[in-house]
């Protein structure tokens, strides 16, 4: 049934939705998200009953939650590949149709994928990872289709690239990176960053920070999303700069990602994603400003509550820049410097290795001899 219902709205987008086809969508998607919730938290038994989240209905080897996400897409794909066919008018109409269905369907969504399932107490494949690589595909596709059709992201667009952003921000300082486990920790049920999803979460980094329509007002945009959130040390980046707090804490999660926050191969696109973020950073002086931030900024000693897996007084960007001695810190940032001055192709990749050495064991291990 739920394969019939994606190849029927496959084919009745033509390319656009119909009034009830976008109210149909919005309501499956609702529903998926909400039975998830309402599943989890009654545990195994309530799955082993469950006529949904059963092999035979939603599996890798059937159809995958987040499905009807991937309808989305497949039409905002379609009237890509139309381009030449349809009008700037109803390419208008189609990305604002499309978006207003997302942003009816964040909300759901980000309830699931930030959810927490006790894993021990159910046996399921957790079907938060598909609907992850299906969002982050969505918002892909929907930065395709303004390049494609040369147009500027409205405020709908914007609201949805800057909230997905948060979200993979969100993500990382939930996922603990080595060092951070101890023998008493138990599974919290965050959804895990390994699979799929990781490749969405990485390509879509790739992009956003090339959207040069958004790019201006990102970096702040991103400090006021979390800032009812998270108690952060101002005093230790020495500003409360919303522009530099939110580069800082965009540039924090990269660097944990590559300290062990998503599966050790998205460090090949560290070069990509860093050059990109460089152009939305503004220049050397300004995109070292945001290093120094990412590498120092940390949660408030006096914070009530931790973010994600953070405790009050750490910092964000993990464990080994947190237990960086000065005199390494001010080494890999005047390392950085120079290499953002250079006139290289190869300064990116340089770049690379510089994070890799100084967000991993081989590092902590020289410089603390553990």
């Amino acid at each position: 049934m739920r394969a019939a219902l994606l190849e029927l709205f496959r084919s009745c987008s033509h390319p656009n939705f119909s009034q009830l086809a976008l109210y149909a969508i919005k309501s499956l998607i609702d529903e998926e998200c909400n039975c998830i919730l309402s599943h989890s938290l009654y545990g195994e038994q309530n799955f082993a009953n469950s006529a949904i989240f059963h092999p035979s209905v939603i599996s890798d080897e059937m159809v995958p939650a987040g499905i009807f996400l991937v309808a989305i897409r497949d039409a905002i794909i379609k009237t890509i590949r139309k381009a030449n066919e349809i009008g700037s008018e109803e390419a208008c109409t189609i990305i604002s149709d499309c978006s207003s269905l997302l942003m009816e369907c964040l909300q759901p969504v980000f309830r699931v994928l930030k959810s927490a399932c006790d894993e021990t107490k159910l046996s399921w494949d957790d079907p938060r990872s598909s609907i992850a690589e299906a969002w982050f595909l969505v918002m892909i596709s929907l930065i395709d289709i303004h390049k494609s059709f040369e147009m500027k992201h409205g405020d709908q667009s914007t609201h949805l690239l800057t909230n997905s952003l948060g979200l993979f921000i969100n993500l990382v300082m939930s996922t603990r990176v080595e060092k951070e486990y101890t023998e008493n920790d138990q599974s919290d049920g965050l959804m895990s960053v390994d699979g799929p999803q990781s490749l969405a979460m990485v390509e879509f980094l790739q992009l956003v920070f090339t959207v040069k329509d958004i790019s201006q007002t990102m970096l702040a945009n991103i400090a006021c999303l979390f800032q009812n959130d998270i108690n952060l040390d101002y005093e230790s980046i020495g500003s409360n700069n919303t522009s530099l707090i939110g580069g800082g804490l965009i540039c924090a999660s990269l660097f944990r990602a590559a300290s062990g926050g998503l599966p050790p191969w998205t460090i090949e696109y560290i070069p990509d994603i860093f050059a990109s973020f460089f152009g939305t950073c503004g220049g050397v002086s300004e995109f070292c400003l945001i290093l120094q931030a990412g590498v120092d900024l940390r949660l408030s000693q006096t914070a009530n509550v931790s973010f994600g897996v953070i405790r009050p007084g750490k910092k964000l960007a993990g464990y080994f820049l947190d237990q960086m001695k000065p005199r390494g810190r001010d080494e890999f940032l005047q390392k950085s410097y120079e290499l953002c001055q250079k006139d290289s192709k190869d300064k990116w990749r340089n770049f690379k290795v510089l994070v890799k050495a100084n967000c991993g064991k081989f590092f902590f291990r020289q410089l603390f001899d553990v």
